[in-house]
């Protein structure tokens, strides 16, 4: 009698836990959702919560030999061990005879919490900037469209100086850009110190980019980089074109820097390519740069890109090259998948153009540079 008892205490207690580690994350991510209605709330806790946290894991993983690995590679890795390991143990919990319906609520029970804890974890370490002030606001950069001449004189500036610069990066005998990846890496420390006497928003520690063990799988999906508030770590793929890595680098430490949309982002990034005095940032700050522009000003006025596409060097052109035969090799159902996941993600957190929001980096370079006198 006595043991039964005792059993009894025992599952009331286990209940109780399971219910209490459920409701702490939802009650959570109810908190969350009343403090995004407010974007002075939001910064606040951006602020006073989020940043911090977020610099406290950089520093974490930024320790010892953990500054050449990506932590949150490994996390991530092991999760979907775990959901696998999930998914089967509730499988077998289906196709048992006994106790079935239990088993089949213990299981989902724990996915569920999880998976509420994972939330709302994500949604206090990052989640939440997404609904405070953005860069535009920050940096005085908001304007309410740019003019096709505007448009016109920035890509030019950007056609001219890539095809400047595409000259004074290294290549090996075939045209092709060769620069050591540590080497790329290590000087990554000191890419945002000429943007930040212009835009002192975006001053704060630089924590070393992770190179990506699984960089070739991260192709397939789509992904030359990520961002993982949960580690404040900024992982780069490795495996894409080379002279692409500095652009990549810049803009996941940008999120590191409170950057939180992937347009602004891609705006950073370029801006602190192209200002930081190495010339093989700032070839990969103006590679990217004339990308964006170029698809605008294309839609915008063809006959004004094709005149400027005539002025490109040939190793700016033959890069172009590399880079498109390298992600047309991609080009598969799952690589469009994890676009559709990851637009529905952006939506959620109140990027409203999804992955379109990318082109809007143009408005922020435009706005910056129409006046500047190279354009």
């Amino acid at each position: 009698m006595v043991h039964k008892l005792r059993q009894k205490r025992a599952a009331r207690c286990a209940l109780a836990v399971r219910i209490a580690a459920l409701i702490i994350p939802l009650f959570s991510l109810l908190l969350f959702l009343i403090m995004r209605g407010d974007p002075t709330r939001a910064d606040r806790a951006e602020q006073a919560i989020s940043a911090p946290l977020r610099g406290f894991l950089a520093q974490v993983t930024s320790l010892g030999p953990l500054r050449y690995i990506s932590v949150s590679e490994i996390l991530i890795a092991a999760c979907v061990v775990w959901v696998f390991a999930a998914l089967a143990a509730l499988i077998v919990a289906l196709i048992r005879r006994t106790a079935r319906l239990k088993a089949v609520l213990r299981h989902l029970s724990v996915m569920v919490t999880v998976a509420a804890w994972v939330a709302a974890l994500f949604s206090w370490t990052w989640g939440i900037g997404y609904s405070g002030r953005n860069l535009a606001e920050k940096t005085g950069l908001i304007s309410d469209g740019v003019s096709v001449e505007d448009l016109r004189r920035v890509t030019a500036l950007f056609a001219e100086k890539a095809s400047e610069y595409s000259r004074k990066v290294p290549r090996d005998e075939n045209g092709r850009v060769r620069v050591p990846l540590r080497e790329i890496f290590d000087q990554s420390a000191a890419v945002y110190d000429g943007i930040v006497s212009e835009f002192p928003v975006m001053d704060a520690p630089a924590y070393p980019p992770k190179p990506m063990i699984f960089s070739r799988i991260m192709s397939y999906l789509g992904f030359t980089g990520v961002y993982y508030g949960f580690t404040g770590e900024a992982n780069v793929n490795v495996d894409v074109p080379v002279f692409t890595i500095p652009f990549t680098i810049a803009h996941e430490m940008a999120h590191q820097r409170g950057v939180h949309s992937e347009d602004e982002a891609n705006f950073a990034s370029i801006a602190a390519c192209i200002t930081s005095g190495n010339d093989v940032y700032a070839y990969s700050g103006y590679f990217g740069g004339l990308l964006y522009l170029s698809d605008a000003l294309y839609g915008a006025d063809p006959d004004a890109w094709y005149a400027l596409s005539q002025t490109l060097s040939a190793e700016v052109l033959s890069d172009f090259a590399e880079q498109s035969a390298y992600w047309e090799r991609f080009e598969t159902p799952a690589s469009e998948a994890a676009s559709t996941l990851y637009d529905g993600f952006l939506k959620s957190y109140g990027q409203e153009l999804g992955v379109r929001s990318y082109g809007a980096c143009v408005d922020l370079l435009v706005t910056w540079l129409a006046d500047s006198p190279d354009a």
